[in-house]
């Protein structure tokens, strides 16, 4: 939205070059207390391969006139998919590997979980990414699957875990 009211053209952000060039399960985006847009989402295309090669993250601190990567170096959108807009995630070269969620910090710091090939991980930038596996810290019973997550006042993260169905 506009700063005095009215909205701006829509824009494409991201693409993929292959038909029907079908790009965003789960995009998101989220602004930082300073007004730095990120916008996420995942490459995927039923159409062609059953595979994701990923979620990606680009960001803006002009309300969306220009995009960037995290470390600031200027993009011409929309983007294709590649390594320095990636974010981490580890599984097999066949998973569908999905973009789950997208938070800000109470340091303005960005956080997102991604899910796939059984795993999720939870990825958090400071001028690099530290990316955590979320097995080890999810009961035995809920799937180790990224989620919605967002911070409360304190600076705790609070992750939506899936159990699986059957399960109790």
């Amino acid at each position: 939205q506009r700063k005095l009211g009215g909205w701006t053209d829509a824009q494409a952000l991201m693409c993929q070059e292959i038909p029907p060039q079908y790009t965003h399960w789960s995009a998101n985006i989220v602004c930082d207390s300073q007004g730095t847009l990120y916008a996420g989402g995942h490459f995927y295309n039923m159409e062609t391969d059953k595979r994701s090669p990923g979620a990606a993250v680009i960001k803006s601190t002009n309300m969306g006139d220009t995009w960037t990567t995290l470390d600031g170096n200027i993009l011409r959108t929309p983007v294709t998919r590649n390594e320095e807009i990636a974010v981490p995630h580890e599984a097999d070269s066949d998973a569908d590997i999905r973009l789950e969620g997208i938070a800000i910090d109470g340091n303005d710091e960005l956080w997102i979980s991604t899910s796939g090939g059984g795993r999720g991980y939870v990825s958090h930038w400071q001028n690099g990414w530290r990316t955590s596996d979320l097995g080890p810290f999810i009961p035995t019973n809920f799937m180790a699957r990224g989620g919605p997550m967002t911070f409360d006042a304190a600076g705790g993260i609070h992750l939506v875990a899936q159990v699986p169905t059957g399960s109790e």
